[in-house]
């Protein structure tokens, strides 16, 4: 156990999930080798994950009306989509620009709206 590991409670956590992630990460390389030996196979799995990936978007487009998490569900399913094909990651990156854009001004409205309220709370008294 590392100096790190012993004052830090997470550390041994992350330390597994890291080794959790090198264990999937070879297997996936493993099978997507396997896969594009066969053409057909490939095929094959393109169909299915466009097919799958297609209905969690649909899903996530539903969700933005009925109760449940719809844009994380469409974000899922265009990463599942950005996994095999470039545009969908383009579109992926396009989105969690506009994400992050919306974020930063948002967190900018909420400090101009606390500093106005706490003038407004000294002025009062």
């Amino acid at each position: 156990m590392t100096d790190e590991q012993q004052y830090d409670p997470t550390a041994k956590d992350m330390a597994q999930m890291e080794r959790i992630a090198n264990r999937f990460s070879k297997t996936m390389k493993r099978w997507r080798a396997a896969v594009a030996e066969k053409p057909w196979l490939l095929l094959t799995y393109r169909i299915g994950l466009c097919i799958v990936s297609s209905l969690v978007i649909i899903a996530g487009i539903l969700m933005l009306v009925l109760p449940g998490p719809g844009w994380l569900t469409i974000f899922l399913g265009l990463a599942m989509l950005g996994s095999e094909f470039a545009w969908a990651r383009r579109i992926l990156s396009w989105l969690r620009m506009q994400v992050r854009a919306w974020w930063q001004r948002y967190q900018q409205w909420r400090a101009r709206r606390r500093k106005a309220k706490a003038a407004r709370n000294t002025e009062k008294r």
